[in-house]
């Protein structure tokens, strides 16, 4: 078996074999993705580069120096970006021509009527609604700054101007402040007045072996913190943060399978996560805190769950396509009624395919009021959509070996 050694720190990632027999495993040489062909040829990416070497698949060994073949390959995190067809073709996402597409900011509402906001278009990302309506909190993929910004005015002020990376912000219930992940000495989450003034807090420490944590939602009475964090050991999982006392946080959530973007009701009694455990990203309900009565939400993939005020309904992005679903829900019985329902089409910015290619992202807001969402319109298409291409090759292999016949 051929796998990718992900580490925890900013080493290279590697490519390793592993023996099904007796679970020996060792290190092969630096990249990721492996992919064994016929011809005798593993392949790998290496950055944006596809690259060839030579493998004995009866030994499990590298039998000769590998070499560049493809340039321009997207560097998605934990993605191939690439596949090979048994009959020789070649499929693969590009590299991106530029680092983000410029989107603006604009409210839609549910009948799927679009209100642009007079705001300069930037690479918005992890849009999230004040609790009053009347300011949003964004981070931007240029500056990798959290920004805040008086949505009828049209204002964009910086909240953080650290050198490294403040991302994900999440508002506090008052609306005082904003939480967001730092980079920072030392690295988790913090806190700042929203207005701007002032230093910034520190909330959590993180942990040595998390790769990143952030935070996403608050218990009903605003007094602990809900967080998602990600380790080598245990995939994505759910952790909780008293606001009060020593703040000793806690995992709430920690299984084998990936668990993200946990959003808690506005009653305080239910807590909805997408988790992989079916192999792809599903949204899940279960009672919070003390978890348990869990139920499927999602019928066909989904990710960035999020209650509408009263606690009536959740919505969420379905995969794939990216469009915004909504569910009816009975917080008294924890009754799901009906099946997911269209609010309106995936025309507007996904997480999934972004600038991180992760289902944990936040890619929209909703209004106090529940009657419209903040979305990110990509300006540089026409139809506003995420526009992405598959480039597919027919025959590459053998072109390859005609241009660089194999030893």
């Amino acid at each position: 078996m051929l796998f990718t050694v992900i580490p925890s720190t900013s080493d290279p990632e590697q490519i390793a074999v592993a023996s099904l027999k007796t679970a020996e495993h060792r290190v092969l040489l630096e990249g990721s993705h492996p992919r064994y062909v016929g011809t005798g040829h593993l392949f790998f990416r290496r950055g944006t580069t596809l690259w060839r070497v030579p493998f004995d698949a009866q030994d499990a060994q590298l039998a000769g120096e590998p070499v560049p073949v493809l340039e321009g390959v997207r560097a998605a995190p934990r993605s191939a970006s690439f596949a090979l067809g048994g009959n020789g073709s070649l499929a693969y996402f590009p590299e991106r021509e530029q680092t983000e597409s410029p989107r603006a900011l604009v409210w839609v509402d549910r009948q799927g009527q679009e209100e642009e906001l007079p705001l300069p278009p930037r690479s918005y990302v992890w849009p999230r609604v004040s609790p009053d309506g009347m300011h949003a909190a964004v981070w931007t993929i240029d500056s990798r700054d959290v920004w805040v910004t008086e949505l009828e005015r049209g204002t964009l002020s910086r909240l953080t101007t650290y050198e490294g990376n403040d991302t994900t912000p999440l508002w506090t219930p008052s609306g005082e402040r904003v939480v967001f992940q730092s980079t920072r000495a030392p690295r988790g989450l913090y806190s700042k007045a929203a207005d701007g003034t002032g230093t910034v807090e520190l909330l959590l420490r993180a942990n040595e072996d998390w790769a990143f944590m952030n935070p996403m939602s608050w218990s009903g009475d605003g007094r602990t913190l809900v967080f998602h964090y990600w380790s080598p050991d245990t995939a994505g999982d759910i952790g909780v943060l008293p606001m009060g006392g020593e703040r000793e946080w806690e995992p709430l959530l920690e299984t084998p399978a990936i668990e993200l973007a946990p959003a808690v009701s506005q009653d305080g009694t239910w807590l909805a996560y997408l988790s992989d455990q079916t192999g792809q990203a599903e949204v899940y309900v279960e009672r919070f805190p003390n978890l348990g009565d869990r139920r499927q939400i999602s019928v066909d993939g989904g990710m960035g769950p999020q209650w509408s005020p009263d606690g009536r309904e959740l919505f969420y992005r379905r995969l794939g396509d990216g469009a915004l679903m909504v569910v009816s829900f009975d917080s008294a019985s924890g009754a799901v009624r009906g099946r997911p329902e269209v609010v309106f089409d995936g025309r507007y910015f996904h997480a999934l395919g972004g600038p991180f290619d992760n289902p944990g992202y936040i890619d929209y807001g909703i209004a106090p009021e529940g009657d419209r969402f903040l979305m990110l319109k990509d300006v540089a298409s026409t139809t506003g959509a995420s526009q992405e291409r598959i480039v597919i090759v027919g025959n590459w292999l053998d072109e390859l070996d005609r241009r660089t016949p194999a030893p």
